[in-house]
């Protein structure tokens, strides 16, 4: 072998003679995997004359061209530009300089409780009750006839009462006279109260609360009568004169 071999068929030459091929090559005994080896023909893939350079790694793809930017119309707005860079967050104090660092945040302030309220409205599903239809009018309600009746049947009651107050009237005082013209005129109001008020609600067959509710009407009429044909033309006379008797 030449001293003037390149660097790499020394590297060749030193390959052969480990796998016992060449001139130079020692034998030995080898396993059957390395005889098997041996049998296989190495070629060489490529051939580097001495001196010339070792290829070195593929140069990077060149880069794609940038487009030229679009000329923009006549007119048109510039664009945007671009957003300011963020505020730089200031630097965090030393760690012995307790007094420069930011007090911890606050927590959060704990919500108003609620105020629930429920209010439940019965007439929601209650069924709705019909308004009462309106009654006839009052000079129907105060039937005409039947109080001019009872007025009638009264007379003979009217005139006794009549007599009876003048006679207080004129033997007494008049004050006397009021105080009996008013005691048994309170007394009918009230029962003929009572008594209408029953009969208007009691079976329309009966008439024992009729009957009732009619006396005591025509014992009204004939004592309001009595004391109203007695007592107020005489009292208005004895204030105006001033005569008692």
């Amino acid at each position: 072998m030449s001293v003037e071999q390149g660097a790499d068929e020394l590297r060749i030459a030193h390959q052969l003679r480990k796998n016992g091929v060449g001139p130079d090559a020692h034998p030995h005994p080898q396993p059957e995997q390395e005889q098997e080896q041996e049998k296989r023909v190495i070629t060489p893939t490529r051939v580097i004359p001495a001196g010339a350079p070792l290829p070195g790694p593929s140069s990077p793809a060149p880069k794609a061209p940038r487009p030229a930017p679009q000329p923009q119309p006549a007119g048109a707005a510039p664009p945007p530009p671009p957003p300011p860079p963020p505020p730089a967050s200031p630097a965090p104090p030393a760690a012995g300089d307790w007094w420069l660092r930011a007090a911890p945040p606050a927590p959060p302030a704990a919500p108003p409780p609620m105020d629930i309220h429920i209010h439940i409205d019965p007439s929601a599903w209650l069924p709705v009750e019909p308004e009462p239809e309106p009654g006839p009018p009052w000079w129907i309600r105060w039937r005409p006839g039947y109080q001019t009746a009872c007025i009638i049947a009264g007379l003979p009651i009217t005139d006794f009462w009549s007599g009876v107050l003048v006679f207080f009237r004129d033997d007494t005082t008049l004050t006397t006279a009021w105080v009996v013209a008013a005691i048994p005129l309170g007394i009918t109001a009230m029962a003929d109260n009572v008594y209408r008020i029953a009969a208007a609600g009691a079976h329309p067959d009966l008439w024992h609360p009729k009957i009732r509710a009619a006396g005591a009407r025509i014992l009204l009429w004939a004592l309001a009568l009595a004391t109203l044909l007695s007592l107020p033309l005489t009292t208005v006379i004895y204030w105006i004169t001033g005569v008692q008797k």
